[in-house]
């Protein structure tokens, strides 16, 4: 085998074993929405299963997408919660012109045997409300799959379709979305 097959191979292998996601993301705009969010309420219902890393991690990364664009606030809360009240005082007290709604509908994961399930990807609708009528005024769905066994990797992909899909529709303007703001009050988990 001559060096250059060697690095081919190498290469081939590195990619194979490399986990990457990719996030399949549709959307819609209701007719007459015209308006632009400047201040964002985030609320994202995950699955029981996720640990505090993978929360933290969901936190952050929608705070660093937003945050260069977007006043935002996020909460986290598990469908176990038992005080709904908690995240109503939270969205009252922050006063957003809207709120998005992140609703983990399935993950998806590969059985491994003895050693559990491995995270394969999940998906989630997104819906984005006025507070004041409660009319849905944007909404998407988005797939997340592909073969790494961490979940943050799925998430990282999920957050960037979001911003990227709500800038491409015209709800946030968000062209340099990505950039972490140091000095931001952390989001909280509620519940």
């Amino acid at each position: 085998m001559t060096a250059r097959s060697r690095m081919i191979c190498i290469l081939a292998l590195v990619i194979l074993t490399t986990g990457c996601a990719s996030t399949s993301f549709e959307s819609r705009v209701a007719d007459g929405f015209d308006r632009t969010v400047e201040r964002l309420f985030v609320l994202a219902d995950v699955g029981g299963n996720w640990d505090q890393d993978d929360v933290d991690h969901l936190r952050a990364a929608l705070r660093a997408g937003f945050v260069p664009c977007v006043e935002v606030e996020v909460a986290v809360v598990s469908p176990l919660s038992l005080d709904p009240g908690d995240v109503q005082r939270d969205i009252e007290s922050f006063a957003p012109e809207f709120v998005l709604v992140l609703d983990q509908t399935m993950e998806k994961s590969q059985s491994m045997g003895i050693f559990g399930d491995t995270p394969r990807g999940f998906v989630f609708n997104a819906i984005l409300t006025d507070p004041r009528s409660e009319e849905i005024v944007w909404r998407a769905n988005l797939d997340s799959s592909g073969n790494s066994d961490s979940r943050s990797s799925y998430i990282g992909s999920m957050v960037e379709k979001l911003i990227a899909g709500m800038n491409s529709d015209g709800v946030v303007n968000c062209p340099q979305a990505g950039t972490i703001d140091r000095n931001r009050k952390p989001a909280r988990e509620i519940g």
